[in-house]
């Protein structure tokens, strides 16, 4: 069973994500409505998002490569992390 101070920051932290889910969609569509973006521009943007988490990947990949399943010394372990799990 949860305790009720877990209970209450699970409930915060939905209705966060709530109010983000809703916020978001209206934002863009606010901004696409004053900025008016052509369709090469939307396009360009998109392509420069797929370009950037490409790269992203490879580098987590190389990075997981070379460095191996160990962090370094100069990443520090999460807080929540046990014992041997970093």
């Amino acid at each position: 069973a949860l305790s009720l101070s877990r209970a209450a920051l699970l409930a915060r932290r939905d209705s966060t994500f709530g109010v983000l889910l809703i916020a978001s969609p209206l934002l863009a569509l606010l901004w696409c409505w004053t900025a008016r973006p052509d369709r090469d521009a939307l396009w360009r943007g998109a392509f420069g998002a797929l370009v950037g988490a490409a790269i992203a990947i490879f580098g987590i990949g190389a990075l997981r490569l070379v460095v191996g399943p160990v962090l370094p010394w100069f990443i520090p372990p999460e807080e929540s992390a046990g014992l041997g799990s970093y």
